[in-house]
């Protein structure tokens, strides 16, 4: 039951991180092409920084991943380490 409440959390961050994403791209651009003289320099000079806002959506996607997980049941990280270390036992050959 946990999980399906964490995967729901971890899922409204997500949203709210997306939707801030979204409203920043729109008044970003519209802050660059508004003033027509500084959205043309941009484009001519330094396209890359009209894409600036998406990089908001890298945690988003992040949240979206480990929401993701708690829905599937994927391994926590104790299981992780109780896995790596039975494969070190494996390998020292006990």
């Amino acid at each position: 039951m946990i999980r399906i409440l964490l995967g729901l959390a971890f899922s409204a961050i997500a949203l709210g991180i997306y939707s801030l994403a979204i409203a920043t791209f729109i008044v970003w651009w519209t802050l660059c092409f508004g003033t027509v003289v500084f959205g043309v320099l941009l484009l001519v000079f330094a396209p890359n920084i009209l894409l600036l806002p998406a990089m908001l959506l890298v945690p988003g996607h992040g949240c979206l991943a480990l929401a993701w997980r708690q829905f599937t049941g994927g391994p926590d990280a104790s299981g992780a380490v109780e896995t790596t270390q039975m494969i070190l036992a494996d390998q020292q050959g006990g």
